[in-house]
């Protein structure tokens, strides 16, 4: 019976802490534009972290390494709705856009990613561009290689410093 007692305690406990989790995910990827905003909100597509989808679990963590704060941006389809955005949409928090029509995309050199391919082809991983890890929908592609498109995903620390500091 104590045991019993003991686990349900557990089990509340756990639920009560993955509440607070999903609240404060809710609150960083969350994007409460004020309902006065004049913005065309169809152009307003979200957090880029809610835009994309890791293909592979095991390269979460490389992948946010590699975006960084970059996740946090807000994906809007054009500069004007982003300056709207930003002037009236009174957001609770410092925000950066990334407008579709005016965002780079850095591309790696083809000949940089078939070296690192070489380095790391007795390897499990083979050091790959990070956005090729990446799910997302085709028409946010620019954003997404704004934020993955110039760095490679390597399997190790040592693969890593193999692939950057390799004379060739």
């Amino acid at each position: 019976l104590e045991l019993a007692a003991e686990q349900n305690r557990k089990v509340r406990e756990a639920k009560a802490k993955a509440e607070r989790l999903q609240t404060q995910i809710e609150a960083r990827l969350g994007l409460d534009l004020a309902d006065d905003c004049p913005c065309d909100r169809s152009k307003v597509r979200g957090r880029l972290a809610t835009l994309i989808k890791p293909i592979d679990r095991n390269t979460s963590a490389g992948l946010e390494v590699v975006a960084g704060g970059r996740l946090f941006h807000v994906v809007v389809d054009d500069q004007d709705t982003g300056k709207k955005v930003l002037d009236k949409g009174r957001l609770k928090q410092r925000t950066t856009v990334i407008p579709l029509d005016r965002v780079t995309m850095p591309r790696i050199e083809s000949s940089r990613v078939q070296r690192a391919a070489e380095i790391s082809k007795k390897a499990p991983f083979k050091a790959r561009p990070a956005i090729e890890f990446v799910g997302y929908p085709e028409d946010v592609r620019s954003a997404v290689a704004y934020a993955f498109g110039s760095t490679l995903l390597c399997e190790s620390l040592d693969q890593a410093r193999q692939v950057a500091f390799d004379a060739k």
